[in-house]
């Protein structure tokens, strides 16, 4: 054989060794990135729960299936009794206090709206009954004072009024409002229509 021929043989012989060589490489790593695409894959998903083990069952026997342990019995706990205050009673939107007789108020609406007067003359404003007694006590029962309900920022309160005019200008006057009525302040003239409850 010639030098060529070997040479040739040789040549052919490394090519194939090389082409094997290349292939398993390929191999190699296809496999390797197939592995690392189905790692990447799984981590993204989560673990599926473990499925419950089925009871095992041969021919003609049945083998128990071991059961659950029962649950933990709780002990009853003895609670203390506590003595709870009774339930405060419902807000009424402008309840009346009970120094104020409940009937007075609304009484004293029908009188003021009856006289068919326009205007009345507004004494002051109180949020305390005992600020309305007083000036019912100093009223001497004149039947002319008028207490009628009122709200002021939320909170139960009465108007109180005295006579009924015919003009605002009359109402402000007041001219038959007794000495023992007059306060520091001037009565102020309000229209009998709008403080009507």
């Amino acid at each position: 054989m010639s030098e060529e021929q070997e040479s040739a043989r040789d040549d052919g012989g490394t090519r194939e060794a090389g082409v094997r060589g290349f292939a398993s490489s390929a191999l190699l790593v296809g496999a390797v990135g197939a592995v690392l695409l189905a790692g990447w894959s799984l981590r993204g998903s989560p673990t599926p729960p473990p499925a419950a083990a089925a009871p095992e069952v041969k021919l003609g026997k049945t083998v128990p299936v071991e059961a659950a342990p029962p649950p933990p019995v709780e002990a009853a706990v003895t609670v203390p009794e506590v003595e709870t205050p009774p339930p405060a009673p419902p807000r009424a939107a402008a309840p009346v206090p009970a120094a104020v007789p409940v009937a007075k108020p609304a009484d004293d609406a029908g009188r003021l709206a009856a006289t068919g007067r326009a205007f009345t003359a507004q004494l002051l404003v109180a949020c305390r009954a005992d600020t309305v007694d007083r000036l019912r006590a100093e009223a001497r029962g004149a039947d002319k004072l008028y207490v009628l309900p009122a709200t002021v920022h939320g909170s139960s309160c009465w108007r109180v009024c005295w006579g009924a005019y015919g003009s605002a200008k009359e109402a402000s006057a007041a001219a038959d409002l007794p000495k023992a009525l007059r306060g520091k302040e001037h009565p102020g003239a309000v229209e009998i229509a709008k403080v009507l409850p």
